[in-house]
């Protein structure tokens, strides 16, 4: 369907439907649905999916298809999902969960499409250990791709500066020009 400006509507889903969720799902439904569409969400927990989608049916939307956290990739590619909502704790509170969050995502969404290593941890203390935790994760990958030659070196080491670095700071718009705008 397209939006009203005649290009097609963005295909969102999200992951990680706790409390916080739901801010994304009216955002996406209501002040966004002109150029959005939420079309699928995933998580651990099947009843809160069940819940947002009863939240959906009450608001007047038809409900989403719900995906276990372990089939992301089967939503990414069956939903044909162009931006992925969420950085679910399932995926991002050990080393083998930001192993698979990263295999899982890049194998679809490419590296291009994502935010770098985001964090909400209120254990304050913790956030530089995760950060290079999730750096060293990224590096690994990006190391097998090199070692499978699917990735040349010179474009790894310029991937991991850009997924470390660069795309966060401008997606949040940490640099000097974006912050004065």
């Amino acid at each position: 369907m397209a939006s009203e400006s005649g290009r097609p509507r963005r295909r969102l889903a999200l992951t990680g439907t706790g409390s916080r969720a739901e801010m994304f799902v009216r955002a996406i439904t209501t002040d966004h649905a002109a150029d959005t569409e939420l079309v699928a969400l995933a998580d651990v927990n099947q009843a809160r999916m069940d819940a947002h989608n009863r939240w959906l049916r009450l608001a007047g939307h038809d409900p989403v298809p719900t995906y276990p956290a372990a089939d992301l990739a089967l939503m990414l590619d069956r939903e044909r999902v162009d931006e992925l909502i969420g950085a679910p704790w399932w995926f991002l509170d050990s080393a083998n969960g930001m192993r698979r969050f990263r295999e899982a995502v890049t194998d679809t969404a490419g590296f291009y499409n994502t935010a770098g290593f985001v964090d909400d941890t209120r254990a304050f203390c913790s956030i530089p250990v995760r950060h290079d935790i999730a750096r060293r994760i990224d590096a690994a990958y990006l190391a097998s791709l090199v070692v499978q030659d699917r990735l040349p070196l010179d474009e790894a080491a310029e991937t991991m500066a850009d997924v470390a670095y660069h795309l966060p700071k401008q997606i949040f718009r940490l640099d000097a020009e974006a912050a004065a705008r």
